[in-house]
């Protein structure tokens, strides 16, 4: 039972992905002339909305009856201020036991609740309403507080996907791409602070470490 990589692209080198043969892998581009540029046919062009998060829902769409039992979801580059190793030696520490399994560095974290510390800043207020907002609109259930690792990059275990159903996945997909209130960027944010509440079912991420970014935030850890 190996690992697979779903990597978002857009115009990155990935390398560091189509050089290695540990783990099989297929790439979500939003760049056109992506099979030109890469050295690989495991490409699959998908029109350029969303970031991240589109690539993420239209690969669980495309293979929903076919998924690999862990899946590695990423982005195109192989470093990044959010992460305390590449990309494959941070899936390399995967005891696949876990059902969700943070690729980035734990120390970047967020936590949302009404009146939380972080709505001095009135974009994060009005960030949690969008969350309710577009909870409601697809049926998930919003808990009082979600607390998750940033930037979205984790292994997840093939059951929890399938935890919900094919169309609340599409939902998710279609609002992304047709939805108009918010900006592209900001909409891409927003599916980011839920995955672990859509995979797991549960409104906070364990922490891996004591104190994280929330102290600077004026959170108590």
């Amino acid at each position: 039972m190996s690992i697979f990589i779903v990597s978002s692209h857009y115009t990155e080198s990935l390398d560091w992905l189509i050089n290695q043969n540990e783990y099989d892998y297929i790439i979500y581009s939003k760049n056109e002339n992506a099979l030109n540029i890469l050295n690989t046919k495991k490409v699959k062009i998908i029109k350029n909305k969303g970031l991240e998060a589109s690539s993420y829902l239209a690969y669980i769409i495309d293979n929903y009856n076919n998924l690999p039992d862990f899946i590695a979801f990423c982005h195109g580059h192989e470093n990044a201020w959010h992460q305390d190793d590449t990309i494959i030696n941070a899936i390399k520490k995967y005891n696949k036991t876990d059902s969700f399994f943070t690729l980035n560095n734990p120390y970047f974290r967020n936590s949302l609740y009404d009146d939380c510390p972080l709505f001095v800043n009135e974009n994060a207020k009005k960030c949690w309403e969008d969350i309710k907002d577009f909870s409601k609109n697809i049926g998930l259930g919003l808990p009082n507080k979600i607390e998750f690792t940033m930037c979205a990059q984790f292994i997840v275990k093939k059951e929890c996907i399938l935890s919900r159903d094919i169309k609340f996945y599409k939902r998710c997909y279609d609002w992304l791409l047709n939805q108009s209130i918010l900006d592209d960027s900001r909409a891409a944010i927003l599916i980011e602070q839920l995955w672990y509440l859509i995979f797991t079912h549960n409104a906070i991420e364990p922490k891996l470490i004591s104190k994280t970014i929330l102290s600077e935030r004026g959170y108590n850890e």
